[in-house]
């Protein structure tokens, strides 16, 4: 049985901690600059406790049976299965279904319900957030056939996802969107490193703009600077006026991915899941 959530109000002095070991029973924290964390997705198909200085993060799979899909698409509300059906290609249809439905399956989880029965309003710029007087945060990102949840007890969070194409005109984009600083950094790496850099950058950039709420407006991506030369294990931080306060930093590894998770709050530490079908 899952246990709902109970958080109990209280804060840590440091920002992030990372969260290592075999099972949730063994686990250790230690502080997020220490180079020696070997961070990695611990698989479980039930969430932990959320305690009130955590973000749990799952990552899971969006290739399903057409029976698992089909579950999934049974506890969707209106809204989602209008955007389904105006989707046109299968794949994309899939992928928004799976990614919706497990949202939903997740946040049932940690508030002891039915995934059919969560209900959701949003922010006055789309972010999607839990009607009622919930405590509990969420925020969903998605690409090629990978999708996270980040959850928070009290914390708002954004975490974004990018499959790491090779088929990226990644300089071009780098001068559209990106700050001219960041841009000619980007113009110095080699053609091999520039991808990684590029979506590694865009990554920060969104996850931090999804933890603030406001999401990418115009010229969002333009106001936040993140070093592309910058160690993997950096925080990073909302810095231009107008912004609300907001701290990142990289998920663990994911082949082929560029992932970052940010917060607004004083959530101290991370868990990170890759969710298992129960059998």
């Amino acid at each position: 049985m899952v246990t709902p959530l109970a958080p109990s109000w209280h804060r840590r002095d440091r920002f992030w901690l990372c969260t290592i070991g075999v099972s949730f029973h063994q686990t250790r924290l230690l502080p997020i600059m220490s180079t020696h964390a070997q961070e990695h997705w611990i698989p479980t198909s039930r969430p932990p406790q959320l305690n009130a200085d955590e973000i749990h993060v799952w990552r899971f799979s969006l290739r399903h049976s057409a029976d698992r899909v089909a579950e999934l698409k049974r506890c969707l509300n209106a809204d989602e299965l209008r955007r389904a059906q105006r989707l046109t290609r299968d794949d994309a249809r899939r992928r928004h279904i799976v990614s919706h439905g497990m949202m939903r399956t997740l946040l049932a989880a940690y508030l002891g319900g039915n995934a059919a029965d969560v209900e959701f309003d949003r922010g006055i710029y789309g972010k999607p957030y839990l009607a009622g007087a919930h405590v509990l945060q969420f925020n969903l990102s998605n690409s090629a056939d990978v999708a996270l949840l980040a959850v928070s007890a009290n914390c708002e969070v954004g975490v974004d996802l990018e499959y790491m194409r090779d088929n990226i005109a990644a300089l071009k984009l780098a001068r559209r969107f990106f700050l001219k600083a960041e841009a000619d950094a980007l113009e110095t790496i080699s053609p091999a490193e520039r991808r990684q850099a590029f979506f590694l950058s865009w990554t920060r950039k969104e996850a931090l703009l999804k933890g603030t709420g406001e999401g990418i407006r115009k010229g969002g991506l333009g106001r936040i600077y993140t070093p592309v030369h910058a160690a993997p294990d950096s925080i990073w931080q909302t810095s231009e006026d107008g912004l609300k306060p907001c701290r990142a930093r990289d998920l663990p590894p994911i082949p082929d991915y560029a992932a970052c998770i940010a917060v607004r709050g004083g959530a101290t530490a991370l868990r990170c899941m890759s969710y298992n079908e129960p059998n």
